[in-house]
């Protein structure tokens, strides 16, 4: 082998590497932009959050569940969790149009916020009778 080609070699192996590196940069981009950005939510209990998704392609059709079960149509979600809903659990979006479809995925994670805090109470008495009937 002389020097010329194992430098043709390497020119033919870099731009293949710059092919596939291309292909998969492709393949990563999703059409769906998002809102909030990222895969992971934290919330509080009874705090609201709003979820959008938004595809590039006319005639898009959303679909938005929690933990699985649908739970609603149209480019906007949101969620006001209940106590019932302390932990983590996945909203998960799907778009479909004619000629693409997306998904994406949130893990919401849930807490749970403190009792409510006594700032004054009326009567100041220490005990409080309430008349029978």
């Amino acid at each position: 082998m002389h020097a010329g080609g194992g430098r043709t070699l390497w020119r033919a192996a870099g731009a293949v590497l710059v092919a596939c590196v291309l292909e998969a940069a492709a393949e990563d981009v999703s059409p769906l932009v998002v809102s909030p950005a990222g895969e992971r939510v934290e919330m509080r209990v009874g705090e609201r959050r709003g979820f959008s998704a938004v595809l590039a392609e006319p005639g898009a059709e959303y679909s938005w569940s929690l933990d699985g079960t649908r739970t609603g149509k149209g480019p906007q979600f949101e969620l006001r969790p209940t106590a019932a809903l302390v932990g983590t659990h996945e909203v998960s979006v799907t778009a479909v149009a004619a000629n693409v479809a997306a998904r994406h995925t949130w893990v919401v994670s849930v807490e749970a916020v403190g009792p409510p805090v006594v700032v004054r109470a009326t009567p100041a008495a220490s005990a409080l009778r309430v008349p029978p009937g």
